[in-house]
């Protein structure tokens, strides 16, 4: 369930445009013109540009993968491997199937 949502389209998108306009091209080749290598290049000028990138799109991919609902409904059969999201909507399900009132207070909070 994890692999899946460790890619995403939208994250390689926003690297790829965000990485054009962060690294400037005369900055990598000021660096092979001083003879760097290109993992030392990408180590040491690239990356620290990309940080802001790069935790951005680790925050969208953290929100998507907690706010999935889906996935985890459809990938996993043990009940107690379930997210909080699909926990909530089966104990609100499960008050309701039961011919008592869901709580909804303790279902929100």
């Amino acid at each position: 369930m994890i692999i899946p949502s460790l890619i995403s389209p939208f994250g390689l998108y926003l690297m790829w445009i965000f990485s054009e306009q962060a690294v400037p091209t005369e900055l990598l080749e000021a660096a092979r013109v001083d003879g760097a290598s290109e993992f030392r290049t990408f180590w040491t000028i690239s990356l620290p540009l990309l940080a802001p990138g790069i935790v951005t799109t680790a925050l969208f991919t953290i929100v998507a993968t907690w706010n999935n609902y889906f996935l985890p409904l459809i990938m996993l059969k043990d009940a107690d491997w379930y997210p909080l999201t699909i926990g909530l909507n089966q104990w609100k399900d499960q008050a309701s199937t039961a011919g008592g009132q869901a709580i909804q207070n303790l279902v929100i909070t």
